[in-house]
């Protein structure tokens, strides 16, 4: 099994563990399975390898840590948000959700990210059985981080996803 699967799975690992309330047990099974060192400190997990070092934060209700400041954020409530770090690159996904009609936050985005000098790339809507999802891919003003909204209307408003990755 290669290194990266290693690390993957010992973070899926750690994360279900840790959020189960047995963190300690986490950390040792992973270490005895893989030989890798695991760290938790609070809402963060650090798996240290041979290779590049893996850290994972979660958290609700605030953009996870060193999020982009300049990437426009819709008003509603952040259900969840994470980054995870391999080495020199990083990901940053945000969970939000609001009432306000699917199409102010569609309008919102193709507005307020070229207002950011967020490039929007390709975007497309699509219909599913539940209701329509927009997805606007985009890439940061010089280039280093590249992302995807989805916007989803739902019943009680819309429910948005946003996915940032720091290109190395």
């Amino acid at each position: 099994m290669k290194v990266g699967r290693i690390i993957a799975l010992a973070a899926l690992l750690v994360t279900v563990l840790i959020a189960s309330g047995c963190a300690r047990a986490a950390e040792e099974v992973v270490e005895e399975m893989t030989g890798v060192e695991v760290s938790e400190d609070g809402n963060k997990v650090t798996i240290e390898s041979e290779g590049d070092d893996v850290t994972y934060e979660g958290q609700g209700g605030t953009l996870p840590e060193e999020f982009p400041p300049d990437f426009p954020i819709y008003d509603g409530e952040i259900e969840q948000s994470h980054r995870v770090s391999v080495g020199g690159s990083a990901n940053w996904a945000v969970v939000i959700q609001t009432s306000d009609p699917y199409a102010d936050v569609v309008a919102f985005y193709e507005t307020e990210l070229p207002a950011a000098d967020w490039a929007i790339g390709a975007s497309s809507e699509t219909e599913m059985d539940w209701g329509t999802v927009s997805t606007i891919q985009t890439t940061s003003p010089d280039g280093s981080i590249t992302g995807v909204v989805n916007i989803d209307d739902r019943p009680e408003g819309a429910a948005i996803t946003i996915n940032l990755t720091l290109v190395e």
